[in-house]
């Protein structure tokens, strides 16, 4: 009886062993899954941190790139990416600018409780006096104080600008007026009298009554043509006939050699051509000289009275 009660008391515990290594090795098939999937998932969110880091650093987005490379530099990452990720940390960290608000009053004190809004979105650090990094690029700041006017301007922070000092003026609000009491209605400012009106300018005796010099002067007056007018017109058409001839007379001469004995012509005949075309042209620089001072005797001619002789 007791050996039956031992038999079943070593089986009823060997079940229980076997029981209890099944379970623990259940167990540890699903901590390692879990641990696998969870490493794979980080993985995977390493990958996209890169990805998204580079993309954002292309765009110039340097605090969204950061933020990307510091995610894939964990220790959780593969060693390779770990490796570019933690480099790309330091560059972006070096080309990421930075600046500092230094706000004071017209007086040149300081401004406390100051708030910075940096494109629209408040930063509790810029107010602070502490370095705060910003994209390159164009940015709007709007400086804001109890008890001051607004002051908004814009800035371009460029790459690689570090700890660079943003001043700002703020002017005190103008104090409002007492309730109850209106304020004084500016007086009104009379109109400016109208400047008075100059006479009208005496109207010249001669723009009624136009006279001509010889009218002014009581005598009536002419401009002959001098007679030094005619005798140099005369040897500037003396001058042009004579080029038209000893020109014209050159030119033939030297066609009927070109075209009878050149190139083994008489040089006494080439000479004679050349001659009568030179003489050509000197009589036409005469005749456009004296053409020349004819128009000028013409022109200068002076007025003399009707009643003085012809000269």
């Amino acid at each position: 009886m007791h050996l039956r009660r031992g038999a079943s008391l070593l089986k009823s515990t060997s079940r229980f062993q076997a029981l209890s290594l099944l379970a623990l090795a259940a167990l540890a098939i699903a901590v390692l899954a879990t641990s696998n999937a969870r490493a794979a998932d980080e993985k995977q969110v390493c990958v996209h941190a890169v990805e998204r880091a580079q993309l954002a650093r292309l765009d110039g987005k340097l605090r969204e790139a950061r933020e990307g490379f510091v995610t894939c530099a964990r220790p959780v990452c593969p060693d390779a990416i770990r490796q570019d990720c933690t480099r790309w940390v330091a560059e972006v960290e070096a080309s990421l600018p930075t600046v500092v608000v230094d706000a004071v009053w017209a007086d040149g004190g300081d401004v406390a409780g100051l708030s910075v809004v940096i494109d629209g979105q408040p930063v509790a650090t810029a107010g602070g006096g502490r370095a705060t990094p910003l994209d390159p690029g164009t940015h709007t700041f709007r400086f804001e104080a109890p008890g001051a006017a607004p002051v908004e301007t814009r800035y371009i922070v460029r790459e690689g600008e570090k700890n660079r000092i943003l001043h700002a003026t703020l002017a005190p609000n103008a104090p409002a007026p007492l309730a109850g009491v209106p304020a004084p209605a500016p007086s009104p400012v009379p109109p400016p009298a109208p400047a008075p009106t100059p006479p009208p300018a005496p109207i010249p005796v001669l723009m009624w009554h136009p006279k001509s010099v010889g009218e002014r002067t009581g005598s009536a007056t002419r401009r002959p043509i001098p007679t030094s007018a005619f005798v140099v017109g005369g040897f500037a058409i003396a001058g042009l006939g004579g080029f038209a001839y000893a020109g014209l007379s050159g030119l033939s001469q030297m066609n009927n050699l070109r075209a009878t004995c050149a190139p083994a012509c008489d040089p006494s005949r080439v000479t004679s051509a050349r001659n009568e075309i030179m003489v050509g042209d000197i009589l036409g620089y005469v005749a456009l000289a004296a053409a020349g001072v004819t128009t000028l005797l013409v022109v200068t001619r002076p007025a003399v009275p009707v009643d003085d002789p012809p000269r």
